[in-house]
């Protein structure tokens, strides 16, 4: 049953990754207007990927951990990331351009709000990283993380 739980788990983090990431393929990828808040796209972006890989990767560990001798929890661990990297890379870019620009552009919004609680604690030490790759203290003068989230 463990097992069970385990992949169930894996699978509901890569359908959870390709949802999330879907909605924000359209902006990518056509031609259009840039984000309006381009810092709070680029890390609702990151929040995903993350969170949907993170979470497959950990469930991917628990299903080999409970079955032993099959495959080792780190390497079960670095195959689920490798899937969830084919998963949003593939998977939801096509998803996403299959959406009109009007319901992506909707979609993305509820994706951006949902993941605001996860969003929040990143977005300093992302002003912080910027500031550190331009050279400078603070925010480089051509940022994109200037604009307000």
């Amino acid at each position: 049953m463990t097992v069970g739980l385990a992949l169930a788990a894996l699978v509901a983090f890569l359908g959870l990754l390709v949802l999330l990431s879907a909605p924000h393929a359209p902006r990518l990828l056509r031609h259009g207007d840039p984000p309006a808040r381009p810092r709070r796209f680029w890390l609702t972006l990151l929040v995903t990927r993350e969170l949907g890989t993170a979470g497959a990767a950990a469930a991917a560990a628990w299903a080999a951990l409970a079955s032993p001798g099959i495959l080792p929890g780190w390497a079960a661990g670095a195959t689920a990331g490798g899937l969830a990297y084919l998963a949003v890379e593939t998977l939801a870019p096509r998803l996403g351009l299959l959406l009109p620009d009007d319901a992506a552009d909707r979609a993305a919004e509820l994706v951006s709000r949902a993941i605001a609680v996860f969003r929040r604690p990143l977005e300093r030490p992302a002003v912080v990283i910027a500031g550190w790759l331009a050279g400078e203290g603070g925010l480089a003068r051509q940022s994109v993380l200037r604009f307000v989230a």
